[in-house]
Formats: structure tokens, C-alpha cells, sequence
């Protein structure tokens, strides 16, 4: 070949491969570069923006034992507004439902759509036809779309398996309004362990939403609330950021894109000082007695090592909700297993003993005997012994630690006494009786102190506290 056709071959080469360059660059530019771009001009587009809720914190022991983390669950939710807009767009007419409503102070009866009939002929046939309907409440449903429209989903479905999951996938597109969403649902792994300490939730009320949220999404779901336990007190560090979901759809309600997504946040880890192996011996022990409360605490540096009310409850009964049954029958138990009696204002028995005794060692009283006869004479009243009670017996002579150890009614009514109502009061004070502990928990009780100012101004006004009545 001569050298000008073999030059003009190369020319008419490199301007093949250079426009082949620039029709590559154009396609990237186009379908990759600024695909979100002209999907937003597709005729009948438009944007929906879809709030899903935080991930919750975990929370453990001291020593990192999950006692409070998440499962991954999924569920199938209707947005009704989309599947009452698809229906419109497909059909010529509606069923509707005749409803009566107030207009000027007047009655008038007007017809609406019956989401509940358009549901039932657009949606379940083909979910049935997949093997994936199931039974709703159809009342739930309608109340539910005249409340809130399309911005909270109904759900449908809950805990399904990963088979559903991946036929809803695969048909996911014949079915506008219909989504299934992956959530975290909370979980106790050790059940009924510290209940009383972590809690329980409550699922988020669908009429509680932000006026800002109303606005901003068209499709909204919210947070559920620790409202007992670690769960409440710590609500606002165990709640993850919301995720924000941009999506494209057609006109017919598909799905054709995502213009943004912000993956939810995931809450704070709270650790506790509990050590769950003490918690669970702790707990164990108690239910011999059936109904008990303990506290186990590190006496250096005040840290609750295990807390215990028995009997209690398991958590894991109220995710998502609760049921009626369930719940009836933990509200009717007359031991109240709600009730955490490690908080809670109880009769204290003979655990005031200890106070007596510390209050007589800092009043002088420590080196003192009393003598246990069974009982002590106030007037007509006896305040007997446990061992005179059971058996008719006594202690005889007792020092502070003898007292301590067989744990003597008489001996510390006779120091109380002898102390008089207002140093037992003092020494009561000192270790903390009748005061709040500032413990994280939700309504902690600082119970009342017989003698104090709040009991004879409050509680008793006027009231004298006799040698019967300090000494009991």
C-alpha cells in the first residue's frame, strides 16, 4: 500500500476511535452522571420521602453481657393513599363507602372510597395468588386510612419469614403501596433477667406526630418508647437519628429510583454496674420466697451490683405489643409483678434494726445489754419476739452483735427507746432513709421515716410518736 492510503487509513481510524470516546463519555454523562437528573423529568414522576425510625442503643452489664439488643424483623406495610391512587389510575370508577358527616351544624351523608373494598379486589387476589395474604382487621384498616392517609403505613404483616420475603422481592413492583421494610425490633435475651431494671417499651403512638414530620414526609414511621426501667430513663441516649428515604415513583405509583437515602442512626450503648451473673443468683434465691426484694451493692464505691424484686416480668411480651391477655393477667396477679419493691415504699420489718443499731453506736448506746423476755409491755399492747411468737421462748441478756444476730425485737425496742425519737431520726437520716437515692430508675420511692418533719407535717399532722410507736 502506498504511504497516502496507508496515512489516510490511520486518519479515518483515529476518527472512529475518538468519536467512539466521545459517544462513551456522552453515555456515562447522561445515564450515569445525571441519571437522577432526567429521571426527575419523566412525566408524572415525582419524589416521596419516607422517615424510618433510629436503631436503639444496646444495653449491658458491667462486664458487656447484652441484656437489651435488636433482632432484624421484617414487615409488610400498606401505604393506602398510593394504592387508592393506583386503583383511580386503572379503573374508571371506585367502590364507595357512604359516610355521615357534620357540614354548617348538619347532618349530610356523602360518599367516599371504600379503601377496604379497593384493598380487597386491587391487593389481596394477587397476594393470595402468591401465597402471601393473610387476615387483617378490615375496621383497623379503614380508621386507619381516614386518620392518616398514606404519611403511617398500615401493617399488615409482621415477623415474616425470609421465603415471604424473597416472593414479596420478586413481585414487589405489580403491587404500588405495598412495601416490605426490614426493622430492628428490640429483644432481652435473657428474658425476665433484671426486668425491672431495663424496662420495657411501648410502641410509638400514630397519632403523636411532629406538625414539622406532617409536613415534611408522606410516609412516616416513629420510635418506640421506653416508658419503665434503664428503657425510660435513658430513652433519649438509647434512640438512634432518624433515616430519611427519598424515592422516585411514576405516575402509576412504581418505584422507579432513589434520589437520597440517610440510613438510621444507631443509639447510645449504656452499660449498667449490675454484674448479670450475681443478678440471675440473686434473682434465683428470691424465688424460693415468692415474693422478696434485694439489693446487692459494692460498699467502696456504692455501685449496684444486682437488683432484684420478685416476682416480675418478661419484656419480651410487650415487642411489639402486648397481648390482652397478657397483659390482664400480670395486672390482675395480686403480687404485682410491675411493682419493682427494690424502689418502692414498703414496710421495712426488721431491716430497721440496723439503723436502730447505728444510731445507738453513734449516740453511746453500742456497749449496752437488754434483756429479751419474749416481749415488751406498752400499756395493753405486746410487742413480742419472733421466738416468743413461734416457740414461747426468750433471748435473755444480749449485747449489739447477739442482737444483731438473732435479730431481737425487744433489744432494739429498748434502744429506741432509750435513744428517743429524735436521734433515731437523726441516725436514720444519716444513712439515707426517707431520702431518694438518685438511682436511674423511673419512680423511686423515698418512702416516709415516722418522726420526721415530712410524717408529723404531712403524712400524720399533730401526731406525738409514743414509746409504742418509736419503738415499733
Amino acid at each position: 500500500m502506498e504511504p497516502r492510503y496507508r496515512l489516510r487509513v490511520y486518519f479515518l481510524t483515529a476518527l472512529v476511535l475518538a468519536g467512539c470516546g466521545v459517544l462513551l463519555l456522552r453515555l456515562h454523562n447522561f445515564q450515569i452522571d445525571r441519571r437522577d437528573e432526567f429521571q426527575r423529568l419523566v412525566p408524572g414522576s415525582h419524589t416521596v420521602t419516607v422517615r424510618e425510625p433510629g436503631v436503639r442503643g444496646e444495653i449491658t452489664d458491667r462486664n458487656g453481657v447484652v441484656l437489651a439488643t435488636n433482632r432484624r424483623t421484617y414487615e409488610v406495610t400498606f401505604n393506602l393513599a398510593e394504592i387508592h391512587h393506583a386503583f383511580s389510575e386503572q379503573h374508571d370508577t371506585e367502590p364507595t363507602l357512604q359516610t355521615i358527616t357534620a357540614e354548617s351544624g348538619m347532618p349530610r351523608r356523602r360518599a367516599e372510597g371504600d379503601i377496604v373494598a379497593i384493598v380487597n379486589r386491587s391487593i389481596i387476589p394477587r397476594l393470595k395468588h402468591y401465597g402471601l395474604a393473610r387476615n387483617y382487621n378490615a375496621g383497623a384498616l379503614r380508621t386507619h386510612y381516614f386518620t392518616h392517609g398514606g404519611l403511617v403505613p398500615f401493617t399488615y404483616q409482621t415477623g415474616i419469614d425470609y421465603d415471604q420475603v424473597a416472593r414479596f422481592a420478586e413481585h414487589g413492583l405489580e403491587l404500588p403501596g405495598v412495601y416490605v421494610d426490614s426493622t430492628p425490633q428490640r429483644q432481652y435475651p435473657y428474658g425476665s433477667l433484671a426486668s425491672h431494671l431495663l424496662g420495657y417499651l411501648k410502641q410509638w403512638e400514630k397519632g403523636d406526630i411532629p406538625e414539622p414530620a406532617r409536613r415534611r414526609f408522606q410516609h412516616y414511621s416513629g420510635d418506640d418508647k421506653g416508658v419503665a426501667g434503664v428503657e425510660a430513663t435513658m430513652d433519649k441516649h438509647l434512640r438512634g437519628i432518624e433515616g430519611v428515604r427519598e424515592m422516585i415513583k411514576d405516575e402509576k405509583g412504581h418505584v422507579i429510583g432513589m434520589d437520597d437515602y440517610v440510613r438510621p442512626g444507631i443509639g447510645a450503648r449504656v452499660e449498667l454496674t449490675i454484674d448479670a451473673r450475681r443478678q440471675y443468683l440473686v434473682e434465683n434465691v428470691l424465688r424460693r420466697a415468692g415474693r422478696a426484694a434485694a439489693v446487692v451493692l459494692d460498699v467502696n464505691t456504692g455501685e449496684i451490683l444486682a437488683m432484684a424484686s420478685i416476682p416480675d416480668y418478661d419484656p419480651n411480651k410487650f415487642i411489639p405489643s402486648i397481648s390482652e391477655a397478657d397483659f390482664t393477667g400480670y395486672r390482675q396477679n395480686p403480687s404485682s409483678p410491675f411493682t419493682n419493691r427494690a424502689i418502692t415504699g414498703l414496710t421495712p420489718g426488721s431491716t430497721f434494726k440496723l439503723p436502730t443499731a447505728i444510731s445507738g453506736a453513734i449516740n453511746g448506746l453500742a456497749g449496752n445489754h437488754y434483756t429479751c423476755t419474749g416481749f415488751v409491755q406498752y400499756g395493753n399492747h405486746k410487742i413480742g419476739c419472733w421466738i416468743y411468737n413461734m416457740h414461747g421462748g426468750s433471748h435473755g441478756s444480749l449485747d449489739i452483735s447477739g442482737a444483731i444476730q438473732n435479730s431481737c425485737n425487744p433489744y432494739f425496742n429498748k434502744m429506741a427507746n432509750a435513744l428517743g425519737i429524735t436521734k433515731m431520726v437523726e441516725g436514720f437520716q444519716l444513712v439515707g432513709l426517707g431520702q431518694q437515692t438518685g438511682v436511674e430508675l423511673p419512680s423511686e420511692d423515698p418512702g416516709i421515716l415516722p418522726g420526721s418533719r415530712v410524717w408529723s407535717t404531712s403524712i400524720r399532722p399533730g401526731a406525738v410518736m409514743s414509746p409504742a410507736l418509736t419503738a415499733m
